[in-house]
């Protein structure tokens, strides 16, 4: 039998194909919506720009005025972007401590304190807050009461953490990308770009986007920290921290000029828009629109390069809003028709998104660099001229609700009670919620009602089910000027057991029964012949 030989045009192409394949690859990892790890809610802002995307949307509407809840004065500049997480407020200071705030009153919570200024603003993520500082160290507190879980020495660093797969990522100044084990501190691995790094790292479906002052922007394997690819731009400087939206990246180059929308696989540009000055902020993305800023103008650009030839010229701008100074680092933080930025000519600007139109501002003392947190219907910022200020209403008071199961599992038709509770923070009933509950399978007793007193007893009744099923009851509830937490609770629900056969008497043994029988029958016969013979004994005496 023949050896079948190579042919030599199919095996040059292997290698370009596995290319191909690898950028489909990954083109659709980065089509594909991600579950992210961290993410606001509307009630937090846990990382700089909210999302591990970068985009700077939020789900928390944005005050229709500039009511300000509180405001606080610290002794130094404030550079760094604010995190919200669990009713905390958690910032940087010049003065080279990192605050935790009570988010409702700006009460100062507890410190932490280092020998340089803390610009970089924090990322929280499971009771966990990373930071990095200027006198060279990245940090993981305990949010709780912020003592020290570790520590990592880098360089200075003014840039804010990443956070991926367990992994959280630093750049300092001193141009060096470090991956760090989010819970050990323990290096993974770090790579060096040519020159300085102010922006922040942006980590996606496990690729991670930074630029330096150079120009250089680079794509990396967040895992093992591989070049995948990497841009330059010549008189750029990227202070700009990338945004990554529907398989693209947003990037300002500064000096440059320009934002560039790039192929988050392969690098390559999409479109260009000339900005005509420096852009040292990072862009925003809502509903097919882009939002950023340079120098002295606010532009609202569209996503997509209406005519297609990879420039989104002036006559394509949607909108534009000037003030006196842009210049700074402010990005701007979009929630539904609303937009807020901070500016360098000190004021706090929300602007409807649609028009571009001023809706409300709010004097600041000094430049507004950091960009605005938003949660709980608020607007979180700080100046350099040491003031953090709260926009926004107090919040309503809450009620939580619990639900006590007599029994978490139950067979199939087995009835249980439900003590519902809904109570203040205190143990406190707040008054008479109305509740509504739901059962994804089984019947409940009530499906509604008004739970007085803050007590209310329900019944539920499992389904009957052929295996194991996981059952899940909720409570949810309203009550005028109170915001009430809903609960659920998950019952395993098994199989109902079947009644146990009757336990009759078994013959042992095959040759026993055959005697039993033999016998029963031979008694039969007896019976039989002792019943006839009486009737012949009285047949011959009659």
């Amino acid at each position: 039998m023949g050896t079948r030989r190579p042919n030599p045009c199919r095996a040059a192409t292997r290698p370009y194909a596995a290319r191909c394949l690898l950028a489909l690859l990954l083109v659709l990892i980065l089509l594909v919506p991600a579950a992210y790890g961290l993410q606001p809610t509307s009630d937090s802002w846990p990382q700089f720009r909210g999302w591990d995307t970068r985009v700077g949307t939020s789900l928390s509407a944005i005050p229709s005025s500039n009511e300000t809840l509180w405001s606080i004065d610290l002794t130094d500049q404030v550079q760094s972007s604010i995190a919200v997480v669990d009713g905390l407020a958690l910032l940087g200071c010049d003065d080279g401590n990192l605050y935790c705030l009570d988010a409702d009153t700006g009460a100062e919570v507890w410190r932490f304190e280092t020998t340089n200024t803390v610009q970089s603003s924090p990322l929280v993520s499971d009771g966990r807050v990373y930071f990095g500082t200027s006198d060279g160290y990245g940090h993981c507190l305990d949010l709780a009461n912020g003592t020290v879980i570790w520590s990592f020495a880098t360089r200075q660093i003014v840039s804010s953490p990443a956070l991926w797969n367990d992994t959280v990522y630093f750049a300092d100044q001193w141009g060096n990308v470090w991956a760090v084990d989010a819970d050990t501190g323990e290096e993974v691995w770090n790579k060096t770009l040519p020159l300085d790094i102010w922006a922040s790292p942006t980590v996606v479906a496990g690729l991670l986007y930074v630029g330096d002052i150079a120009g250089n922007f680079r794509c990396y394997d967040a895992t093992n920290g591989d070049l995948v690819w990497n841009r330059t731009w010549q008189e750029a400087e990227i202070y700009s921290t990338a945004v990554v939206h529907n398989g693209r990246v947003l990037v300002g180059t500064g000096l440059h000029e320009t934002l560039e929308c790039l192929d988050a696989a392969t690098g390559e540009t999409i479109w260009t828009f000339n900005a005509y000055f420096e852009i040292y902020s990072s862009a925003a993305v809502s509903d097919g629109t882009v939002f950023i800023h340079s120098w002295d103008f606010l532009w609202a650009i569209p996503w997509d390069d209406p005519d297609g030839d990879g420039v989104i010229s002036p006559v394509e701008v949607l909108w534009d809003f000037q003030t006196f100074d842009f210049q700074g680092g402010s990005s701007p933080t979009v929630s539904g028709d609303r937009l807020v930025v901070g500016s360098d000519d000190g004021y706090l600007f929300c602007v409807d998104v649609a028009t571009g139109e001023p809706i409300w501002n709010l004097s600041m003392p000094d430049f507004v660099y950091g960009s605005p947190a938003l949660a709980m219907g608020r607007v979180y910022v700080g100046s350099t001229g040491g003031r953090v200020v709260c926009v926004g209403s107090p919040a309503e008071p809450r009620l939580y609700t619990t639900i006590e199961p007599s029994q978490t599992v139950c067979e199939g038709g087995q009835s249980i009670t439900l003590d519902i509770s809904v109570l203040t923070i205190d143990g406190e009933p707040g008054g008479d919620a109305f509740m509504q509950y739901t059962a994804t399978s089984g019947e409940l007793f009530a499906s509604f009602g008004t739970v007085v007193e803050g007590r209310f007893k329900n019944y539920w009744t499992a389904p009957d089910v052929a295996s194991t099923t996981y059952v899940t009851i909720t409570a949810e509830g309203e009550l005028p000027g109170w915001d009430v937490v809903g609960d659920e609770i998950v019952i395993t629900v098994e199989p109902a057991e079947e009644p146990p056969e009757p336990d009759l008497p078994r013959l042992a043994h095959p040759y026993l029964m055959a005697g039993v029988l033999a016998f029963v029958a031979l008694d039969a016969v007896l019976a039989v012949l002792i019943i006839r013979g009486r009737k012949r004994q009285r047949e011959v005496a009659a």
